[in-house]
């Protein structure tokens, strides 16, 4: 294997995210690029594979777009859109997770004639 730009860019913006989200640096120009983030920007892409400084480039200038029309630096709109995408990934893995409680509940139920 070899290290592709895409793979490239995502370690080094997350560096930066990481030393600006903890107060060490100012905001940093770009974003952590990722499959999250490119279906929040409505890009039909895949990262991992992508190779080209030129395809990167053109990323980081739609979704500038989506984040100047909110008055927001890019990076702040990456870290909104992970945030609520963290989120409903979160929402969606406890609603599962009750969901599988209560169907275990209704069976030892079932098994006990309503009696634990």
């Amino acid at each position: 294997g070899r290290l592709r730009y895409g793979t490239a860019q995502k370690a080094f913006n997350l560096y930066l995210k990481y030393l600006w989200r903890l107060g060490k640096i100012g905001v940093p120009p770009h974003c952590p690029i990722d499959g999250v983030i490119l279906k929040a920007a409505g890009i039909e892409d895949r990262w991992t594979v992508s190779d080209s400084e030129e395809e990167y480039l053109s990323w980081i200038n739609l979704i500038r777009k989506q984040s100047d029309a909110q008055g927001i630096s890019l990076a702040e709109w990456e870290h909104l859109e992970w945030l609520q995408w963290r989120l409903q990934q979160t929402q969606l893995r406890s609603s599962s997770e009750q969901r599988q409680r209560s169907l275990i509940h209704s069976g030892q139920s079932e098994r006990t004639g309503g009696h634990r």
